[in-house]
């Protein structure tokens, strides 16, 4: 068993990255670091921070300003969320309208 694998959550037990990418050297990232992790701006992690719907984080203590986020955390947010198919309803903010839905 990996050295790590006794850090990672239950859903990420046995968690391997395609070929080609490496984990971060720091389990420990910054806002921006978590964004360019998840490959999304970084106002789109603070807007699902400030509504509840982000990955976990934690404030420090001497850094009141700062937000951190652990490298697992991000990991099982994604794995929460990822889908194996497309949902049968337009999403909202669609451009179809519901007589095409229904066309």
């Amino acid at each position: 068993m990996d050295a790590t694998a006794e850090f990672l959550p239950p859903q990420l037990n046995d968690f391997r990255l395609p070929p080609g990418l490496e984990m971060p050297r720091n389990v420990l990232l910054t806002e921006d670091e978590a964004a360019e992790f998840l490959r999304e701006p970084v106002s789109r992690l603070r807007s699902r921070r400030y509504d509840g719907t982000g990955p976990a984080f934690f404030k420090p203590r001497d850094e009141p300003w700062a937000v951190k986020y652990l490298v697992w955390d991000l990991l099982a947010w994604v794995c929460q969320h990822r889908r194996t198919e497309m949902p049968e309803r337009p999403c909202k903010g669609s451009r179809r309208t519901a007589a095409q839905a229904a066309a």
